[in-house]
């Protein structure tokens, strides 16, 4: 620290105690540039733009599973295990173009740095290696993994309405995570997560209240979508944390990685130990010359 701001003090008081600040003011005012404006309507587009994303994650959720379902009533349906690395694979793809084209646009890897800063930056404020992208990335997708194939098998045997509800019980479960690890959230989420279980309540009560049977096939499939909701609440809470420390686009094609090996382990597994009926299900979806995803829409019997 400097004890004397002043060093000349013969000549009086110092009037400019950070001269080069004055410096950057003085060209800001010649200029006539509003920094100060600019960069708070940057982050408000930012911010908009943050919304904008996050309101679309409703929409996706709400047509995943009537999409699913959708292809499970065609005539010859894909497993569960192969419709799974299929939508990985699309997802994989486009995470891996965006990041080459990021990085094509912006060489710089760390295109915010300060030229005055340190160049040799200590530990906990390098960027992460690539290492520890991939491990965190396999962790997350481990967990989105788990989640869309349990999903997968549960939307087999219920329908998309009741899968739609019961999944969305993450809103219940992220916040009991959060506060079992002495993150208590507030009131009002707690209130909005008990408002979402009643509806989800009446939703399972639906089918005594009306008097019918209830269906086993349709209970397994319920209790395997809670299972599922219960990984993607896993995956929103270490999201939460691990998003901190890592660029999203890295981390978001790491996590699709991820996946997407994970669901080709899952079809080896599957035609090595599934049951006949599995193994001869994908072997006609991957023989190219009895494959329904090659036949223009006929029906090809399995």
């Amino acid at each position: 620290p400097n004890p004397n701001p002043n060093p000349n003090p013969d000549l009086g008081p110092n009037p400019n105690p950070n001269p080069n600040l004055s410096l950057s003011m003085s060209l800001k005012d010649d200029l006539g540039l509003d920094v100060g404006g600019a960069e708070a309507e940057a982050g408000s587009m930012d911010r908009i733009a943050g919304v904008a994303v996050l309101s679309a994650v409703p929409m996706l959720w709400g047509t995943y599973a009537p999409a699913v379902r959708t292809i499970y009533n065609l005539p010859t349906p894909p497993p569960s295990v192969l419709l799974n690395s299929l939508s990985l694979s699309v997802s994989f793809a486009a995470l891996s173009t965006a990041l080459t084209l990021t990085r094509a646009a912006n060489p710089n890897p760390n295109p915010n740095a300060d030229p005055s800063a340190d160049p040799n930056p200590s530990a906990a404020s390098a960027d992460p290696s690539l290492a520890t992208t991939l491990r965190y990335g396999f962790e997350l997708g481990l967990y989105l993994f788990m989640g869309s194939s349990i999903q997968l098998l549960g939307l087999e045997k219920t329908t998309a309405t009741a899968a739609g509800f019961i999944v969305q019980l993450t809103t219940i479960i992220v916040p009991a995570l959060e506060a079992a690890r002495g993150r208590r959230p507030p009131d009002s989420i707690f209130a909005a997560s008990a408002l979402a279980l009643a509806g989800v309540t009446l939703l399972a009560l639906q089918g005594d209240a009306a008097g019918g049977a209830i269906d086993a096939d349709a209970v397994t499939g319920d209790l395997l979508i809670l299972v599922s909701a219960g990984f993607y609440s896993m995956h929103v809470v270490r999201l939460g944390q691990i998003a901190k420390q890592i660029a999203p686009t890295p981390l978001a094609v790491a996590k699709s990685l991820s996946q997407f090996t994970l669901s080709l382990v899952s079809i080896g597994g599957a035609l090595l130990f599934g049951s006949p009926e599995l193994r001869d299900s994908l072997g006609t979806y991957l023989n190219p010359a009895t494959s329904p995803l090659l036949a223009g829409g006929d029906e090809v019997e399995p």
